[in-house]
């Protein structure tokens, strides 16, 4: 390889191989912002969505709440509790039969609940034997005897049984009904004060006419709602949180119950079930999850403290066939059993899990359908009770952007770049390598010559204005040569004044130009000598050039170290300041708070002690008849004062 390729390559591998490493560490650097800034953006979208839905939930709860402190106040409920109360305990004595309705809880309700929770070991004949008489015969008539389907109970308006509690019923059921659908309710009860019965239902499920105090389900969540409802004032609201409630076939349940007052006394609660399905519908943002600003995979969830889910999974909504399969692989077919006969997983525990990053912020893990996804949950206060808003976004969607980056920006941009400086660089080092070259050819060429078969012309010189390691080798072969062509000069003169002494001397002519090849022979040595001098003199200069750079690289990137190091070692200081001052401000703020709560101390002791010597006044005005009516008068103004 000749020594132009050498510097060639050599010059390009010095200089392309520090550039490909900076390029890559400026990619991947690019990368991981890019990727930062966009996982900060999805957190802040998330973030935004949970906190939009947590605000309409409570939304939601007020308005449920005020509705049902409306109802509970109006005539029409007063007068149906009170119609459905002295009715409901007359009950006939011929009664006792209750064969349809054993076999409705064995049967039809028992077979729905099986299905509906596969794995459960409930006995549902165990919960007929805990019912009082009035839960029966009232379970019997609107329930077992009821010719409506499972599920459709609440289409009866009146039983044909000929009783008061019949007639009342056909009377405020319609109202009822109404109510319940107009709000998008799940059930409405009224429940008596007293014996704690559930006097009426719109729904008609297996808590009607049961005994919150003492009967099968007093230690649920609508006993839990009727208790502390019974002991508040009227106008007030309790809320339970969802948990799992078995006449609703194990379905999480939530209840508000609020007093029902009749002539200042409270005669009975009056309790809504909450509608899951609703709630679920609004915590899923109606389904517009891109609306609410979480793309194609993003969701929004909502549990109890306990972890069981109160809405679906977005892909359980979207792809019930793919999403349980997805489930099946990464948790196994038992625990997706309930889902499968549900067509749903609220109530379920699937992101239980989860719980582990309440209050971390964003955080990478996998979901149960065994995505990589990118997790905030917290635990927030809503209407009084605790509730786990998560909220993930597939981690694939989030970093997608970064990738288009890569693919549409940031390679073509390097590719084309990269292409250009090389073909740059090739051609500044080609210019630089012709004009190093050019002394070192004209060398060769003289050194061709000098070996030739046809003589070299001794009068031209090599070039000696370089004033480099060249130009003192051209420089000495020069002196070389102008030897060698005043030797040739003598021998010429010599010649032509004895050339008779010459013709004599054949023979020694004859030598003499014998020796002269030899001569030649030994100055083409010397020139390839020379030759490889030169160029060992141009591979020394390169590798002193390159040494020399790479000291001035060494240098810059310590000075701008250095650079860095003082700005951040001022920045901590302005923030040591900052934090002094604000606790100084704090400080003062503290005292002046502490100043006026002193003068409000004194303020509210004289209002109390002005208060008190006007109703002393007003008393011995009083006492003191006409004569002290205008005392009494001055006496008001200073109480009002």
């Amino acid at each position: 390889m000749k020594i132009e390729q050498k510097l060639l390559f050599g010059s390009l591998a010095l200089v392309l191989v520090p550039m490909a490493a900076m390029s890559i560490y400026s990619f991947t650097n690019a990368v991981d912002m890019a990727e930062g800034a966009l996982l900060k953006g999805a957190e802040t979208k998330m973030l935004l969505a949970r906190e939009s839905e947590a605000q309409s939930l409570e939304q939601y709860f007020s308005d449920l709440k005020h509705l049902l402190q409306v109802q509970a106040s109006s005539l029409t409920v007063r007068d149906a509790l009170f119609e459905f109360k002295s009715n409901f305990f007359e009950i006939p004595q011929t009664a006792t039969d209750h064969s349809d309705l054993e076999a409705y809880y064995i049967n039809q309700y028992g077979e729905e609940f099986r299905n509906r929770n596969p794995q459960s070991t409930l006995n549902s004949a165990n919960l007929l034997s805990d019912l009082d008489s009035p839960a029966k015969h009232w379970q019997d008539i609107y329930i077992a005897k009821n010719p409506n389907p499972l599920g459709s109970k609440d289409a009866l308006n009146k039983a044909n049984d000929g009783s008061f509690y019949s007639g009342t019923h056909e009377i405020y059921h319609p109202f009822m009904h109404k109510m319940l659908d107009e709000f998008g309710l799940y059930d409405i009860f009224l429940v008596d004060i007293e014996t704690g019965h559930i006097i009426y239902s719109v729904f008609k499920e297996l808590d009607f006419a049961t005994s919150l105090l003492d009967g099968p389900y007093a230690d649920s969540g609508i006993a839990e709602a009727f208790r502390e409802a019974a002991k508040l004032e009227e106008g007030q609201s309790y809320l339970t949180s969802f948990a799992s409630y078995i006449p609703s076939y194990n379905d999480p349940a939530s209840f508000i119950a609020t007093p029902v007052v009749i002539n200042g006394k409270k005669e009975g609660v009056m309790i809504f079930q909450l509608p899951l399905n609703n709630i679920s519908a609004l915590l899923s943002f109606h389904g517009d999850w891109e609306g609410a600003g979480l793309g194609k995979t993003g969701q929004a969830l909502f549990m109890t403290e306990q972890g069981a889910l109160l809405n679906n999974p977005r892909r359980l909504i979207q792809d019930p066939a793919v999403a349980l399969d997805m489930l099946e692989n990464h948790l196994g077919e038992t625990q997706v059993e309930r889902i499968k006969a549900n067509g749903s997983a609220i109530g379920s525990n699937l992101y239980e899990p989860m719980l582990q990053y309440n209050g971390q912020g964003l955080v990478r893990s996998t979901s149960p359908m065994g995505r990589d996804v990118m997790t905030t949950i917290d635990l927030k206060e809503i209407a009084g009770q605790n509730w786990y808003i998560l909220a993930e976004k597939e981690t694939d969607e989030i970093l997608e952007p970064a990738g288009i980056m890569v693919r549409s920006m940031l390679k073509p941009s390097l590719f084309i770049g990269g292409a250009l400086v090389l073909v740059l660089l090739i051609g500044a080092v080609k210019i630089f390598i012709h004009r190093m070259m050019d002394s070192v050819t004209a060398l060769s060429s003289r050194a061709h010559e000098l070996g030739s078969s046809q003589g070299a012309d001794l009068t031209q010189r090599l070039d000696v204005s370089r004033k480099d390691e060249l130009s003192e080798v051209a420089a000495g072969l020069n002196k070389f040569f102008s030897r060698i062509r005043n030797i040739i000069r003598d021998i010429r003169r010599a010649a032509k004044s004895n050339e008779a002494t010459l013709k004599g001397l054949d023979a020694l002519s004859l030598s003499t130009k014998k020796q002269a090849e030899e001569q030649s022979e030994r100055t083409a040595i010397v020139a390839t000598a020379t030759t490889q001098m030169s160029a060992s003199i141009a591979e020394v200069s390169t590798n002193v050039d390159q040494a020399n750079q790479g000291v001035m690289r060494s240098r810059e990137c310590m000075q701008e170290t250095e650079a860095l190091f003082t700005l951040a070692k001022a920045a901590m200081r302005d923030l040591a300041k900052d934090i002094s001052e604000s606790g100084e401000v704090v400080s003062m703020l503290r005292d002046r708070a502490n100043d006026i709560g002193d003068v409000l101390t004194v303020i509210r002791d004289i209002a109390e002690q002005t208060n008190l010597l006007a109703l002393n006044a007003a008393i011995e005005a009083a006492r003191a008849g006409d004569q002290g009516r205008g005392f009494a008068v001055v006496a008001d103004e200073v109480r009002q004062l």
